[in-house]
C-alpha cells in the first residue's frame, strides 16, 4: 500500500480546517442553547428539560430546591436569583399549580411567569408577588370563577387580547401597570360587540383606564370608588370624532354614572354617543352625591336628553365640554333637555363648581345652575337654545364673557346673586329677561382695566414662557397698566378679579398650552391644555382671584407652548385680552 506522503503545507491546511469546525461547533451549541431557553419563554414552544442561561434558571414547572439541568449538572435553587418558569396546558385546577409556582419562586430575587394557551381557572382569591413578573401570552385565559380577587402585585405584560374573564376580579398594586385596557377583559370596540363586561371591569380594577380608539358599545358604566381616571385616544375630528368612543344602546339610564362620594374622579378625552335618538330619556354623566375634587374634560357628548348633571359636588372642574343635543319634528329642542345641569332643587348641594370653555347646543335649557353656590363659568358658547343660562333663586356665582346666538334667552332670577363680566355687548336679539335685575352688562366704567394686544402679533418661542405684550386698551383712565414693562399696577387694596384670554396660531396636535397669571415671580392661577387638533388657532383662559395692596406692582400674563416652532399671539381684543375688576 502506497501512501501518500503529506507535505507540511498540508499539514497546516487541515489543523487549520479542524480548528474552524471546532469552533463553529461551539458557537452552533451555544446558539442552539441559548435559543432553547429564551424561545421556551418567548415563543411558547415547551421544552422538555430546564436550563440556565445568564445567570437565570429557566422551568417548565416548581421543582425542588435540586433541579438537573440538560446537560446533566444538577444545581440548587438557592444560588441563583432570578428565575423564568413557563406554565402550560391550563385547565380546570390550574390554580394548584399556579400558586405552587408562586411559592417556592418567592425564594428569588426576581423572576418571570409565563403563562401559555389554555384557560387557567382561579377560584380563591390569588396575589401575584412584587418580585414576580407575569407575562400572559396570546391564548392563555386566566378565568377568575367564585368571585375570586386576583391581585397582580408585580409587574404585568401582556398586549392589547383578552386575558381575564369570569365573575372574579381583578386588582394592580402601584406600579404593576402605567395603565388598564378594557381589551385585557375582551373588548373589541368594534361598535358591534357588547362591550359592558370588559368596561366595568376596567373600572373596577384599581387603576387608571385607557380606551384606545374604536367604538365600544355598551348598557351604562359606573364610576365606584375614589382616585378613579378615565382617558380615551384623541383623534382627530369627524362627525364623532375618530378617537375613544362609547355608544350607550339603551333609551334610559346613564352613560356614565359617578356614585356616591367618590373623590379625585377624572374623565378626559372620551365621546359619549346616544344610539337612541329623539325618545331617549339618557343622561350622558350622572353624579349623584358629593362628587370631589374632580375633573371632566375634553369630553364630546351627543343626543342624550341630559348631558351632564352633577346633583351634588364640590371643588369639581367642567372644562372643554361640547354637548349637542336634539330637536324635535318641529325643530325646536326636546322638551325638558338640559346640556349642563349642577345643583338639585331645594337643596344646597353644589359649591365652588368651575365650567369652562362649555359648548352646548340644541338643548330646551343649555347651561341649568338649579342649586350651586360659589360658581364660576368662564367663556360659556351657548346655541340653539331655548333659555342658554338658567339660574335659579338659589344659584349665585360669576359668568365670564359669555356668547349667546341671537336666539337665546339669558333667565338669571332676581333672588339669586349673579354677576355677569363682559367686554362686549351681545349679538342683536338676545333676549334678557327684563323682569330679572340681577344680570347686568358691566359698563367699562366699572372695570379697573381691560386692556388687549393690538397693531400685530406677538412671537412666543417654543418651550419658553413669554410675558403677554398687552399693548392697548378699551379703559385704563388713571394708566394702571404700564405698556412699557406690560405689569398692573393696584390702585386700592382689595380683591381682585382677572381673567384672561390668549389665542395662538397654528399649534399642532398633542402640544401643550399654559397660561400663568403672576403677581411678580409668584403664579397666582394657571390654565393648561393639550390640543387635540390641529388647527389655524386655539385659545386658551385663566382666571384669578386675588388680594393685592394699594400700590403693589408686578401683575403681568405669561404664556408657554412646547410646539417646535415659534408661535404667534393673535392680536384683536377678542382674541387676547385681560380684564381685571375691583370686588
Amino acid at each position: 500500500m502506497i501512501r501518500k506522503r503529506i507535505t507540511e503545507k498540508e499539514l497546516y491546511q487541515h489543523s487549520k480546517e479542524a480548528k474552524i469546525r471546532k469552533k463553529i461547533l461551539i458557537i452552533t451549541i451555544f446558539i442552539v442553547g441559548f435559543l432553547c431557553s429564551i424561545s421556551v419563554a418567548e415563543t411558547g414552544i415547551e421544552p422538555f428539560f430546564p436550563s440556565l442561561y445568564g445567570g437565570k434558571l429557566f422551568l417548565t414547572e416548581a421543582f425542588s430546591e435540586i433541579v438537573q439541568l440538560n446537560c446533566g449538572e444538577e444545581v440548587r435553587k438557592s444560588d441563583y436569583e432570578s428565575v423564568v418558569i413557563d406554565l402550560y396546558r391550563g385547565s380546570i385546577s390550574s390554580q394548584a399549580r399556579i400558586a405552587d409556582t408562586i411559592s417556592q419562586a418567592a425564594a428569588f430575587k426576581s423572576g418571570v411567569l409565563f403563562i401559555h394557551s389554555g384557560i387557567w381557572n382561579i377560584g380563591s382569591d390569588l396575589i401575584i408577588p412584587s418580585n414576580l413578573t407575569l407575562k400572559i401570552q396570546r391564548g392563555a385565559i386566566v378565568h377568575l370563577s367564585n368571585k375570586a380577587t386576583l391581585r397582580i402585585n408585580g409587574n404585568l405584560e401582556c398586549g392589547l387580547y383578552g386575558v381575564f374573564d369570569g365573575d372574579g376580579t381583578v386588582l394592580f398594586g402601584p406600579g404593576s401597570v402605567k395603565e388598564v385596557y378594557p381589551q385585557w377583559w375582551g373588548a373589541r370596540g368594534d361598535n358591534s360587540n357588547d362591550d359592558t363586561y370588559a368596561l366595568q371591569a376596567a373600572f373596577d380594577s384599581g387603576f387608571a383606564v385607557f380606551l384606545p380608539s374604536g367604538t365600544y358599545r355598551n348598557t351604562g358604566l359606573s364610576i365606584n370608588r375614589n382616585n378613579f381616571s378615565l382617558s380615551g385616544h384623541i383623534g382627530s375630528v369627524t362627525t364623532h370624532g375618530e378617537g375613544a368612543r362609547l355608544n350607550f344602546t339603551s333609551k334610559f339610564g346613564t352613560a356614565i354614572e359617578i356614585n356616591p362620594s367618590c373623590q379625585r374622579v377624572e374623565i378626559k378625552n372620551v365621546t359619549l354617543i346616544a344610539d337612541s335618538r329623539n325618545d331617549n330619556t339618557a343622561y350622558g354623566i350622572r353624579g349623584m352625591k358629593t362628587i370631589r375634587d374632580s375633573l371632566i374634560e375634553g369630553l364630546y357628548i351627543y343626543y342624550f336628553k341630559y348631558g351632564v348633571v352633577l346633583k351634588d359636588g364640590l371643588h369639581t372642574t367642567l372644562r372643554n365640554i361640547r354637548t349637542y343635543g336634539q330637536t324635535g319634528a318641529s325643530g325646536n329642542p326636546i322638551p325638558g333637555s338640559t346640556g349642563i345641569q349642577i345643583g338639585e332643587d331645594n337643596k344646597s348641594s353644589c359649591t365652588t363648581i368651575t365650567l369652562q370653555d362649555i359648548y352646548v347646543s340644541k338643548y330646551e335649557i343649555g347651561i341649568y345652575n338649579k342649586y350651586a353656590e360659589n360658581t364660576m363659568m368662564i367663556h360659556p358658547i351657548v346655541e340653539g337654545c331655548g333659555t342658554g343660562i338658567l339660574n335659579s333663586a338659589k344659584g349665585n356665582g360669576i359668568i365670564i364673557q359669555p356668547y349667546f346666538d341671537g336666539n337665546t334667552v339669558i333667565d338669571i332670577n332676581s333672588s339669586s346673586h349673579l354677576q355677569v363680566y363682559s367686554n362686549r355687548y351681545f349679538p342683536t336679539g338676545v333676549n334678557v329677561n327684563s323682569n330679572y335685575q340681577a344680570y347686568r352688562q358691566i359698563p367699562h366704567t366699572n372695570v379697573a382695566l381691560l386692556c388687549y394686544r393690538a397693531n400685530t402679533d406677538q412671537d412666543i418661542r417654543s418651550s419658553e414662557e413669554t410675558k403677554i405684550e398687552f399693548n392697548a386698551d378699551l379703559y385704563d383712565a388713571y394708566n394702571y397698566y404700564d405698556t412699557s414693562n406690560f405689569i398692573f399696577t393696584a390702585p386700592y387694596s382689595g380683591f381682585y378679579l382677572i381673567y384672561v384670554q390668549a389665542s395662538l396660531q397654528n399649534i399642532k396636535a398633542n402640544k401643550r398650552l399654559q397660561l400663568h397669571i403672576k403677581v411678580g415671580t409668584t403664579t397666582k392661577a394657571y390654565s393648561y391644555t393639550t390640543v387635540t387638533v390641529s388647527g389655524s388657532y386655539h385659545t386658551i383662559f385663566a382666571t384669578a382671584m386675588t388680594w393685592l395692596d394699594a400700590g403693589e406692582k408686578g401683575l403681568s400674563v405669561t404664556i408657554y407652548h412646547d410646539d417646535v416652532d415659534t408661535r404667534n399671539i393673535l392680536k384683536g381684543e377678542g382674541n387676547t385680552f385681560m380684564l381685571i375688576k375691583l370686588l
